[in-house]
């Protein structure tokens, strides 16, 4: 019997883990990870599904994931249990000061169209450009537990453990994916990641229908933003930062300020509405996602080469919720692959 260690316990190691398993059940999948839900990055995101921030990522990549997994998450908010999933629809609208092009995206999602003048007009100035459309929302708090429990209903074994690196798996695996998050950066040395400091907050204000976007060039130069993000709960999610290279996980004062400031310059009524919480995470951003094979060699304790088959899967940053099922296609694929030589070679 194969089998396949998955590293990392947020979204992109738990779909990971659960696609290899639904593609063959007779792998034998071990999820590692030291934090697992209601303590990962994806636990607080706002849960839109739009792509966000994804560098040089090739944009054909970032079409073929987002679609993928656009097309999971439908599946998902047509079943009986789609409001425990707390998968559901909305319509989003984005203004900025500034003339830009259309998103490359806009063919993939329902309702695209662009705001008139009269619509722009209505908005906080300078507003000279914007669109709608309408996309899934989904909540990691919620969405993460259900796909555990997935995972363990198709026969997959957790184990609550730090890895201090991926060598230590030799012989123990056929192959390892590897999910971590900024992690990588001590795992496989991988100083291109790059921590985003996101901070938001969680406020009752059930009147909320609507997503909201609003990107003042200013702002955005400051690693500030303004959106306006409805769940499913009446609770709404004000954002937020961008902060690069910035490991600081405590509340800032100043930031919360800016986001009730921003926030209720667009829509007034926020101003009353009740703070449930200040929360801030760190997206795992890099230049480019890394999904692909290596075959890794190094010398054990005693000296002797070791090899160690390695499907990487990480760098994501805040999109991991928007690519999630894309890139755990693709990853199983190239798991897939990597078993294949592997049975051949012993035949």
């Amino acid at each position: 019997m194969a089998s396949v260690a998955v590293v990392g316990g947020g979204i992109i190691g738990l779909s990971s883990a659960v696609c290899i398993l639904e593609r063959d059940p007779r792998v034998k999948v071990t999820l590692i990870a030291d934090k697992l839900t209601p303590n990962t990055t994806s636990d607080g995101a706002a849960g839109l599904i739009m792509p966000f921030v994804l560098e040089s990522t090739p944009l054909h990549l970032q079409r073929k994931w987002f679609s993928e997994t656009m097309k999971e998450l439908e599946k998902f908010s047509r079943r009986e249990d789609a409001g425990e999933l707390t998968v559901y629809t909305t319509t989003v609208f984005f203004h900025t000061d500034e003339i830009i092009e259309e998103p490359p995206w806009k063919d993939l999602v329902d309702g695209y169209r662009l705001l008139s003048q009269n619509e722009l007009d209505k908005l906080p100035k300078p507003a000279n450009f914007g669109y709608s459309f309408t996309t899934l929302f989904i909540n990691g708090r919620y969405y993460q537990p259900w796909l555990i429990e997935r995972f363990k209903g198709l026969g997959g074994d957790i184990v609550k453990r730090t890895v201090d690196s991926l060598d230590e798996l030799a012989g123990l695996y056929d192959v390892v994916v590897n999910c971590p998050g900024l992690r990588a950066r001590e795992l496989v040395n991988d100083l291109s990641m790059d921590p985003v400091r996101g901070q938001v907050l969680r406020v009752y204000a059930p009147w909320i229908k609507h997503a909201y976007i609003r990107d003042i060039k200013d702002l955005a130069s400051q690693g500030r933003y303004c959106y306006i993000l409805p769940q499913a709960n009446g609770e709404v999610v004000l954002g937020g930062t961008g902060y690069h290279n910035n490991f600081d996980l405590r509340v800032s004062a100043d930031d919360t300020r800016h986001i009730l400031e921003a926030t209720s310059q667009l829509i007034p009524s926020l101003k009353r509405a009740r703070v449930l919480e200040a929360w801030v995470g760190l997206r795992p951003a890099r230049p480019t996602v890394r999904l692909e094979k290596e075959v890794k060699k190094f010398k054990d304790k005693l000296g002797k080469e070791r090899t160690l088959k390695v499907v990487h899967n990480y760098g994501h940053g805040g999109s991991g919720l928007t690519m999630h099922w894309g890139c755990a296609m693709d990853a199983t694929d190239l798991v897939f692959q990597f078993l294949a030589r592997g049975q051949k070679a012993k035949l």
